[in-house]
């Protein structure tokens, strides 16, 4: 790139923000932006955010095996969907570690770095969540396990958890409706355990303190 006629593409803002130009290049761009409108700032801005929180966020990768399961899994959902009350359940608070151990003890300051676990619960199962903190990295592992009140449910779902209507990760439960999330940031997510019948929603998790 040896002139900014025009505005530099997205791949070159992004070599630009990660460091990977040459000194002349880079130098190009900030005058560039330096003279950009409003909306293309905010633009950059967001990408950087998007940058700095990727480096920070350490997801795992499926197997290749339980990632086929769950496009399968999914397609067939989007496929057979039908608007009825019994497809999408929406999981309600029954128990929580943390509130009981607050009400039972004085120390409430240890209450935010110690385990916690959470029970949902609708008409067709229970969820049972367990969360807890990974102190060097400021994350937390999520695991849990959901509970058919009946055989009638299938015996594993795909489960994705999301952040702002966008999906953080995605796995599946294992036979014994258990499944795991690792180096989940502290926020506000949903989870949603998708089968090809039903939907169970739990639509305001909040990991950490």
């Amino acid at each position: 790139m040896t002139n900014l006629n025009k505005p530099p593409e997205f791949a070159q803002l992004v070599d630009w923000l990660e460091g990977k130009l040459n000194e002349q290049e880079a130098a190009m761009i900030a005058a560039w932006l330096s003279n950009a409108d409003a909306e293309t700032q905010a633009t950059v801005e967001w990408l950087r955010h998007f940058l700095q929180v990727s480096e920070n966020v350490v997801l795992e990768t499926p197997p290749r095996r339980v990632r086929e399961v769950l496009q399968q899994r999914f397609a067939a959902y989007a496929q057979e969907k039908r608007p009825n009350l019994w497809q999408r359940l929406i999981a309600t608070l029954s128990f929580d570690s943390w509130t009981q151990t607050a009400v039972s003890t004085t120390r409430a300051v240890d209450i935010q770095t110690a385990p916690r676990q959470l029970v949902y619960t609708t008409d067709q199962a229970d969820i049972i969540l367990h969360m807890i903190h990974t102190p060097e990295k400021s994350t937390y592992q999520l695991h849990g396990q959901l509970l058919p009140h009946s055989d009638q449910l299938p015996p594993t779902y795909a489960v994705q958890i999301l952040q702002n209507e966008q999906e953080i990760a995605l796995t599946a439960t294992d036979q014994l409706g258990e499944f795991t999330f690792t180096s989940i940031p502290p926020g506000i997510y949903k989870l949603i355990f998708s089968g090809q019948e039903a939907e169970i929603v739990i639509s305001s998790l909040e990991i950490g303190p």
